[in-house]
């Protein structure tokens, strides 16, 4: 689903990477990994927070030594998250499905992981019924609700 993909790329990049700490690579699949233990180059003192990418091609070289302002990306990134995550003022409504229409049986997958029938007639040659969710996927919907319901709550709370 798009909007996971989303939300956990804002969450990611803009809450829980440690710029100071980790770099990242594409190589065999994509990782992280820790800057220190690569050396000085990677950790450049005088910007301790800088992004780090390794060249695909050359494992020595990092990419985003010349990058500046992350910190206002990642700021941009986090507050991204905290506005598609946070409550709405109706209640079962979205920002996130503003933006990535969600498929019309996706409550029904994500709830009872029951097969909704196939819509045509019964021979072949009509639509394929949508499969249930994978567990990781549902357990990522079910963070991102749980989110948006705690900080409802909260602001709840606050105006009392």
């Amino acid at each position: 689903n798009l909007g996971i993909l989303l939300v956990d790329f804002l969450c990611l990049y803009g809450r829980r990477l440690s710029y100071v700490d980790a770099g990242v690579s594409c190589r065999d699949g994509g990782h992280f990994f820790s800057k220190s233990k690569r050396g000085d180059a990677w950790l450049q003192p005088s910007r301790p927070g800088c992004l780090c990418v390794e060249d695909p091609r050359d494992a020595d070289n990092d990419l985003g030594r010349n990058s500046y302002n992350i910190s206002h990306v990642r700021n941009a990134f986090g507050l991204a998250f905290d506005v598609l995550t946070s409550p709405t003022t109706y209640p079962g409504e979205s920002r996130l499905a503003k933006l990535v229409r969600p498929e019309a049986n996706l409550y029904h997958r994500l709830v009872d992981g029951e097969k909704q029938p196939a819509s045509g007639g019964g021979g072949g040659g009509g639509a394929r019924a949508p499969q249930p969710l994978a567990p990781e996927i549902a357990d990522a919907i079910g963070a991102v609700e749980a989110v948006a319901r705690k900080r409802k709550r909260s602001s709840n709370n606050k105006e009392m």
